[in-house]
């Protein structure tokens, strides 16, 4: 029930009794909530598998390459503040003018959601 992974190297670099405790630890707290054991139980039980996990990390080896989702985030950010929007504006105009002409050359909403959409996925601005 751990995640493949973590389950993986916990039994690989701690113990297989290890990682057999934390999948009854799993299994356990999945019973609880099943039974719809009282809030109190089930967040002791939670709060000790978490320390269990959490003890079992300075085991492990670090995965190369490996970014916290904080850094992650901020990673993100500067991306897109550096991303220069008026060319991406420009360039989706550019697309909007090869399309061909719509019946009475109106353009239809769902036409220009499209293309902005298309533009957006090709930019790496979040759609």
């Amino acid at each position: 029930m751990v995640p493949a992974l973590l389950e993986t190297a916990v039994r690989q670099y701690i113990s297989q009794a290890k990682d057999y405790e934390n999948n009854a630890g799993f299994k356990r707290l999945v019973g609880m909530l099943q039974a719809q054991g009282s809030i109190d139980a089930v967040k002791k039980e939670m709060e000790r598998q978490l320390q269990s996990l959490a003890s079992d990390l300075p085991g492990l080896p670090l995965v190369e390459g490996a970014v916290s989702k904080r850094a992650l985030a901020k990673m993100a950010q500067k991306s897109l503040a550096e991303k220069d929007w008026v060319q991406v504006v420009s360039q989706l105009c550019a697309k909007v003018e090869e399309m061909p002409p719509l019946s009475c050359r109106r353009l239809t909403s769902t036409a220009l959601k499209q293309v902005e959409w298309r533009q957006k996925s090709a930019s790496g601005m979040p759609p």
